[in-house]
């Protein structure tokens, strides 16, 4: 197997302006993949978290998550998971200093894969661990911590709904269950990204229940407690999927992804901006004859 470290580049600009650049790798002798990293609170380092098959002695992956310094030097580092595999999707800083992990776990929980929900004080110390999920397949994509103290997954669901589903679960600051919803149709309909606003949530979701295509991106705007107040889609007649979200200054919404309705290319980037109620401003498409996928914005 080719083994595969992370591999860090940074760049801190300081207040004068000045640029600093460094390098680092991280892994072991088996395969290392990162996918989430967040500024750490209060000390402005840098905490990464992904998957490994590195460290154990099968070929089950298990979450890695490391914390550096801001000159990116490694201040600790550990491995999370079971007999089987857990892999991270998602990682966010939480407001006491320590940080809410989530992705899906096969060594815990009541189905063949759960959303697998973690929380770790500063030192990368378990606070809590709990699985969410029915007795199919239950995906977490997305977290966020949210105004009361709490925290809200974004991602897909089997076990519950009439098919593949969004599957949204809200819990509170010690992992307990508050509510947790189900949107979709009859096709497949899986959440990406989600963020808080003053009066609810808004979820960015990949829909083909919906829209005027095979796959489209979609905005579900809901209330504090999970009731649907707009659902709105964008994308033409192929397939037109999303990957990112971004809040505007002006209250309204960004979504970056790819589209192979429109543009001059087989796939290229596909760019939607829309106002708080969820109609869009404009769209464009950039890329060139070959496959242009954005993945973030």
């Amino acid at each position: 197997m080719k083994n595969i470290a992370f591999f860090i580049v940074v760049f801190v600009v300081s207040l004068a302006f000045s640029q600093k650049t460094y390098q680092r790798s991280f892994g072991e002798s088996g395969d290392e993949i990162i996918y989430a990293v967040a500024e750490s609170y209060p000390d402005s380092g840098l905490a990464y978290v992904g998957t490994t098959n590195g460290f154990t002695e099968d070929a089950n992956k298990n979450i890695y998550m490391l914390k550096t310094s801001r000159s990116g030097e490694l201040e600790w580092s550990f491995v999370y998971g079971g007999s089987d595999s857990d892999v991270a999707r998602d990682m966010k800083p939480a407001k006491d200093g320590g940080f809410i992990v989530v992705g899906n776990t096969t060594s815990w929980g009541a189905g063949e894969k759960d959303v697998y929900l973690l929380k770790l004080d500063k030192n990368g110390v378990v606070e809590w661990a709990y699985a969410y999920g029915g007795e199919h397949y239950d995906y977490g994509f997305s977290v966020i911590q949210c105004l009361d103290g709490g925290y809200m997954v974004a991602g897909e669901t089997s076990s519950y709904g009439r098919g593949s589903d969004v599957y949204l679960l809200k819990v509170d600051a010690l992992g307990t269950v508050q509510w947790s919803n189900v949107y979709g149709g009859s096709g497949t309909d899986f959440a990406f990204n989600l963020a808080e606003l003053e009066d609810g949530f808004v979820v960015a979701l990949q829909t083909n229940s919906y829209g005027a295509g095979n796959f489209d991106e979609a905005i579900l705007k809901l209330d504090k407690v999970g009731n649907v107040q707009w659902f709105k889609t964008y994308g033409g007649k192929k397939d037109d999927l999303g990957f990112d979200l971004l809040l505007t200054s002006d209250g309204g919404f960004a979504l970056a992804g790819s589209t192979l309705s429109y543009g001059k290319g087989r796939e290229d980037f596909y760019m939607v901006k829309a106002d708080r109620k969820g109609d869009i401003e404009w769209s464009r498409t950039y890329g060139e004859v070959g496959f242009d996928q954005c993945q973030a914005i």
